[in-house]
């Protein structure tokens, strides 16, 4: 993985990791997680640079070392999927778009908004934005599963129970949700640095923030690109209904495929698969087969 570059784009700078050859027409942009930065791909930006793709991975607005900005309503989707927008436009090329997690509802709306940017859509253990809402509001189950969006709604009061003790509970929670052994104590070192970048973890949990006032309006927009839904069966907030309401928005070919002992982490807990799998996606739909 290469040192990361600053990218401008939608009145912000976003610091950005790249591996693999930046002429190359194939690029595949990664878009990260709560509470993940650009380093929660590397074991996908290692195995792409092998293929000759070209492979970005940015720190999103408010993490690690991308800017923040001090307002909660400046983390409403809306804004961030500009931010993604104005940086695929810079590239001067489409890309495959990959997003787990926020990223991936992220990922969502760029392609819903702009089709005409993406080769292909790739999302981990996400659904649909507009079904995320539409599940809290019909099912309470949903919102059992989602407690931690009230909690970090208090400002202040996240930032500093979250933080206490060098993130020594947070970093374990966050451990746990992959399996045994992918998350390192060294890997940890790296979370924490990004956690503790100046005002990063506020506007971290500004997304959640901004996200309750301003929820995304109901449209009939369908995803008009290829579409592959990867879903870790483990990650047990991601119901049933979720999954079928978001393959149901799904307008050109769309692929569901599940791993058994995966949960939120996809990309880590069984990274060696879901690259074959990505691959083997973006090479049915119009990419060559790499050498």
């Amino acid at each position: 993985m290469k040192t990361g570059k600053m990218i401008a784009t939608n009145g912000i700078r976003l610091n950005v990791a790249e591996a693999g050859n930046p002429e190359s027409p194939h690029c595949l942009l990664f878009l990260h997680g709560f509470p993940d930065f650009h380093y929660g791909w590397r074991f996908q930006a290692a195995y792409f640079d092998e293929k000759k793709c070209h492979v970005l991975m940015p720190d999103l607005r408010g993490y690690n070392l991308s800017d923040k900005p001090p307002k909660v309503m400046d983390y409403a989707l809306e804004v961030l999927a500009h931010d993604i927008q104005g940086l695929i436009k810079s590239l001067r090329k489409k890309v495959w778009l990959v997003g787990q997690d926020w990223g991936g509802a992220l990922a969502w709306q760029v392609a819903q908004t702009w089709p005409d940017l993406i080769q292909g859509l790739i999302v981990l253990n996400t659904p649909h934005p507009e079904v995320f809402w539409q599940q809290l509001k019909d099912n309470k189950e949903t919102w059992l599963k989602n407690t931690n969006w009230l909690f970090y709604q208090v400002p202040g009061l996240a930032e500093k129970i979250l933080s206490s003790g060098d993130w020594v509970h947070f970093s374990q929670q966050f451990k746990e949700k992959g399996k045994k052994g992918t998350i390192t104590e060294a890997d940890l070192k790296k979370y924490r640095e990004a956690w503790s970048q100046p005002g990063a973890f506020k506007a971290m949990l500004n997304w959640y923030r901004a996200a309750l006032k301003h929820r995304p309006p109901q449209t009939t927009l369908k995803i008009e690109v290829p579409t592959l839904f990867i879903q870790g069966k483990k990650d047990t907030t991601l119901t049933t209904e979720m999954v079928k309401d978001s393959l149901a928005r799904c307008q050109r070919e769309v692929k569901h495929h599940v791993f058994p002992h995966a949960g939120k982490w996809v990309q880590l807990d069984q990274a060696e698969a879901l690259n074959d799998l990505i691959l083997e996606f973006i090479q049915t739909h119009g990419i060559e087969k790499q050498t």
